[in-house]
């Protein structure tokens, strides 16, 4: 008769990080400021690292933040500018239109004893279109000004009503972003080891004993193993052979092509937002660093080869000259990211796709919850508990996919074989209650959140993580995709004139920003400058 395997728990102090990209510094990062563990980083000279501007959420700044290092310290450092938001060109051929990064600030309306009320349902209320929605939000206002959200040496915001400052999305330069995040490692007493990991020991209960490293003659051993080795991960792919699940079926892009191209009016191309510009196969983003423009055309090899794809944004974009990165990626999570004493984070544990940037915020969470999960069992870890913040994962991926995937099946385009073909796939059936619930008419956020986290694994002490998107990002998508034009509410009188009021001031207030606060790349220039 079998015998049940008894669980190991493993008291952890000496954690080995393999990778060191984005996500593998800025795992080192955190567990370096707890102050209690033994870090080592190991990275491969084998894999490069390709210079692209990097879009991210606001989740990256506030994880940056809980590690200790204000927006001051690390912005000037990785080249960065601030993202109000994503400007959607093309996707809807009548209007363009921005999901904004701070959502929360222009959701809620009202909070009354007989429930709350948001933004949509001013607008819905006043008969407001999708091209009045735009031109009354403040933060599409504010990018189409290319102004600063910040102004002054106190950096204040053009947003109101926080009780701390909001954590701003960014854009950044990831080579820079890498090289601060190790520079800081350094300081806090990394471990810092340049070499190739090529195989591992494994106990006799399949635990990775210690890793093999090519041209090393002592391996590295540790208590918990953090797979950062991207794509082709070396512990979940050439260790546990861990399943990858494709998601290619609804989300079809696969490729991406990166150009970089100096500013020739920097006042004008520095804007404080990403841009996504529809294309024939796909998308292309836009995005400005301090010093220079960073474009891709993220594509499906089925509908359009390497070299057309190039050639369709460099005429896109007028750039000849610039190097172009070809970069293939696989759209798709693993089946676990935990399994016996390894935890995967940054693309060993998935990745979707770049839009709506969700790859960093994805980092920040699989590390966030992995340091939450330390916190409460006192540096304790077994597999179980691993498969509980694996649930975590699974599920903040289920709504970003959700996100992603109604991109493509409600923006009106419909002009090529892509965007033709990508409307017609079978909707996913764990994405079929979010297109039922949000296709007609949307949301509030309190009905909103109940869904997303209604069986969101938690912790004891600490919240389970929000979504990474509110209700209202929902709202601005669909209402910028030119739906719920017709859409009939039942308010009252004194609702509508309370609503007309409401975004009144907010337009007021915003009439006042748009004559007192900087030009984007002048405010950034005069920090950085002083610096």
């Amino acid at each position: 008769m079998l015998q049940p395997i008894q669980m190991r728990d493993i008291k952890v102090k000496d954690i080995i990080i393999v990778g060191g990209g984005t996500s593998g510094w800025m795992a080192a990062i955190f567990l370096l400021k707890r102050e209690v563990y033994n870090v080592t980083v190991i990275e491969s000279k084998k894999i490069p690292t390709i210079g692209v501007g990097e879009s991210t959420q606001p989740a990256v700044s506030s994880f940056l933040d809980f590690t200790g290092y204000q927006q001051t310290e690390w912005m000037p450092r990785c080249k960065a500018t601030y993202k109000t938001g994503v400007m959607f060109d093309g996707w809807n051929p009548d209007n363009q239109f921005l999901v904004d990064s701070e959502s929360a600030a222009f959701s809620i309306l009202d909070t009354t004893e007989y429930g709350s009320y948001g933004t949509h349902d001013a607008a819905i209320a006043t008969g407001m279109t999708a091209k009045d929605w735009s031109n009354w939000f403040p933060s599409y206002r504010l990018a189409m000004s290319n102004l600063s959200p910040k102004m002054g040496k106190e950096r204040l915001n053009y947003l109101n009503g926080h009780t701390a400052a909001p954590p701003n999305a960014v854009q950044w330069d990831n080579v820079a972003v890498i090289d601060f995040l190790k520079q800081e490692c350094i300081k806090l007493g990394v471990t810092h080891i340049v070499g190739s990991v090529v195989d591992a020991n494994l106990d006799k209960e399949g635990y990775v004993k210690e890793l093999i490293l090519e041209d090393q003659i002592e391996n590295i051993s540790g208590d918990l193993y953090i797979d950062c080795s991207g794509f082709n991960s070396v512990l979940f792919d050439l260790i546990y052979q861990c399943p990858w699940h494709s998601v290619q079926e609804f989300l079809p892009t696969n490729n991406a092509i990166a150009i970089r191209k100096k500013y020739t009016n920097p006042q004008q191309e520095c804007h404080p937002y990403t841009k996504s510009t529809a294309m024939n196969s796909g998308w292309m983003w836009t995005i400005p660093t301090y010093d220079d423009l960073a474009y891709g055309y993220v594509y499906c090899d089925k509908y359009i080869d390497k070299d057309d794809a190039e050639k369709e944004i460099r005429t896109k974009i007028n750039e000849w000259d610039s190097p172009a990165f070809h970069v293939p990626f696989q759209a798709g999570t693993r089946e676990t990211i935990s399994v016996k004493n390894v935890y995967a984070v940054g693309l060993s544990a998935g990745f979707l796709e770049p839009l709506e940037a969700t790859n960093l915020a994805f980092t920040a969470i699989t590390i966030g919850n992995l340091g939450k999960l330390l916190y409460e069992t006192q540096n304790m870890y077994n597999e179980s508990m691993g498969s509980h913040i694996s649930r975590m994962f699974s599920m903040a991926v289920d709504e970003i996919a959700s996100f992603i995937y109604m991109h493509y099946r409600m923006a009106p385009k419909n002009d090529t074989q892509f965007w033709k073909e990508i409307k017609e796939r079978p909707i996913p059936d764990k994405i079929l209650p979010m297109y039922n619930a949000i296709k007609d008419a949307p949301l509030s956020q309190k009905i909103f959140h109940d869904m997303m986290v209604k069986d969101m694994p938690g912790f004891r002490f600490v919240e389970p993580n929000a979504p990474i998107f509110a209700a209202g990002h929902w709202w601005q998508l669909m209402k910028g995709f030119g739906h719920y034009e017709h859409l009939k509410g039942q308010y009252s009188d004194d609702f509508i004139k309370y609503s007309k009021m409401v975004l009144d001031v907010h337009s007021s207030r915003m009439d006042g920003v748009l004559k007192t606060f900087p030009n984007h790349y002048d405010f950034l220039t005069e920090w950085y400058e002083s610096i």
